[in-house]
């Protein structure tokens, strides 16, 4: 019996090998020697450029088609002489209000493919291998490679950077000790939610212009960063004025897995100098009483010491462009350290239950049928006490009332939702909403447990602050 024979080669070795039968198609495609040539190995999905157009008339599901975006930017493609595609598909059931219909998942297999990009002379080469790297796993790897000439290289890059931006539905969120998250952009960001005068003086003026005046605080040797403390019972709009500050345009976002129980000071550590690196950057920092609380028998997931967390929060290395953005639901929970030292948080801001002119405000913008004013702010009388996640909550049922009479939602809808949501509603689902909570996701990202509104609640809040450096 022959012995059997196994190739063992590092894997730039397999990949020059695997390209060398198309070394003189490639460089008749660019038009260079292929040692002029820039080898890219990129993690970079190559469907949606092409595979509708490579596959005409076949029903594909959404992530192998040429996307709008994706199509736009391609010229046209080719593959070499006397090849032919090799596709992998996969029937999905996709069911709409038609019934079912049977879509195809198609991944592109190993036959090279030349793309011609707008904008860009040359086309650019893609290559799929498929290997076992024995080196890393001793499971199949695909990896894709792509050969451009080196003057094209720059644009090649901008191109697919600005592609990708695009085609992103949200920000992304850097979870220091976790996988990453998106956050959902809110649509109208400062003007979907209605501020108390005070609290836009000394909260989204105070943010707006911190941005503004980095010179500022360079030219008077002043450490740009900033700390703002939302507290308040939930419910009340912490969460929507965090998502509209992390979604500010030219700032990211990192947030720390508070509930990994490995999470310790290298972690925290490790978040500030990625904020610091990647600056401006919010951190955001969910319940915070929940993690460091002076009640006794408090006992945290995590083993992020307090010292260390003060540290951080003073920036004792450096924390130029980080602003920490933090919640509570009971700050006198907090232990006192970290409230007792002015700078660690420049503003905070109490987030109380909503006024009955803001209830009434908040109605009328959600009712798109005629309503008088008095019929307003008798609503906004009869929900005395509520949250706005409570009025989110009882605009959801009036909503599904007038979708049962087919109907726009109204006065009368929201009236009745009303009196459904009061603690002494003989409704099965009366007064519900009243024992859940508000707050963020593990990872830090602020997500309404209730229904996201895409318009993000309205806001009410009173506040009081330590006056600081502008």
């Amino acid at each position: 019996m022959s012995p059997a024979v196994v190739r063992y080669e590092l894997p730039h070795d397999f990949f020059r090998s695997a390209l060398s039968p198309y070394e003189a198609w490639v460089e008749e495609r660019l038009g260079v020697s292929f040692s002029d040539a820039v080898i890219l190995e990129a993690e970079l999905p190559i469907e949606p450029f092409f595979c509708g157009q490579a596959l005409p008339g076949v029903a594909l599901q959404k992530n192998a088609a040429s996307s709008a975006v994706a199509a736009a930017a391609v010229v046209d493609w080719q593959i070499p002489t006397g090849e032919a595609p090799i596709v992998s598909v996969k029937p999905v059931e996709f069911i709409d209000g038609d019934g079912s219909h049977v879509l195809w998942n198609a991944d592109w297999g190993q036959t090279p493919v030349a793309i011609w990009f707008a904008g860009i002379e040359k086309p650019v080469i893609f290559f799929r291998l498929q290997h076992i790297d024995y080196h890393r796993s001793i499971s199949n790897e695909t990896t894709t490679l792509v050969a451009v000439r080196k003057q094209d290289l720059a644009g090649l890059l901008n191109l697919l950077g600005g592609l990708m931006l695009k085609q992103k539905k949200g920000k992304t969120i850097f979870v220091v000790n976790g996988a990453n998250e998106t956050l959902t952009v809110p649509r109208g960001g400062w003007d979907s939610v209605v501020l108390d005068p005070s609290i836009t003086r000394l909260l989204r003026s105070d943010f707006e212009t911190f941005l503004q005046r980095r010179e500022w605080f360079k030219e008077n040797d002043m450490p740009f960063r900033r700390g703002y403390l939302l507290h308040g019972p939930p419910g009340n709009g912490k969460t929507s004025v965090v998502r509209v500050m992390a979604s500010h345009p030219g700032i990211s976002i990192a947030a720390i897995n508070w509930g990994d129980a490995d999470a310790d000071d290298a972690a925290l550590s490790s978040l500030f100098t990625w904020a610091v690196e990647h600056g401006p950057t919010i951190i955001v920092m969910e319940d915070l009483d929940r993690h460091f609380s002076s009640e006794s028998g408090h006992r945290p997931k995590h083993r992020i010491s307090l010292a260390h967390f003060l540290n951080c929060l003073d920036g004792i290395a450096t924390s130029d462009g980080v602003i920490v953005v933090a919640t509570a639901n009971n700050p006198h929970a907090l232990d006192p350290a970290i409230l007792s030292r002015p700078g660690r948080f420049d503003r905070v801001v109490e987030f109380k239950p909503p006024s009955e002119a803001l209830r009434a405000e908040y109605i009328r913008g959600k009712i798109r049928g005629a309503v008088s004013e008095e019929e307003t702010f008798a609503m906004a009388r009869r929900s005395a006490g509520f949250s706005f996640a409570q009025l989110r909550e009882a605009y959801i049922h009036a909503g599904q009332l007038a979708y049962e009479a087919d109907s726009v939602v109204s006065g009368a809808e929201f009236a009745k939702a009303i009196d459904v949501m009061l603690p002494n509603s003989d409704s099965a689902t009366g007064g519900r909403f009243r024992k859940r909570s508000v707050g963020f996701t593990s990872a830090g990202i602020s997500v309404p447990i209730a229904t996201p509104d895409p318009e993000a609640p309205r806001i009410a809040a009173e506040t009081h602050t330590r006056e600081v450096a502008p």
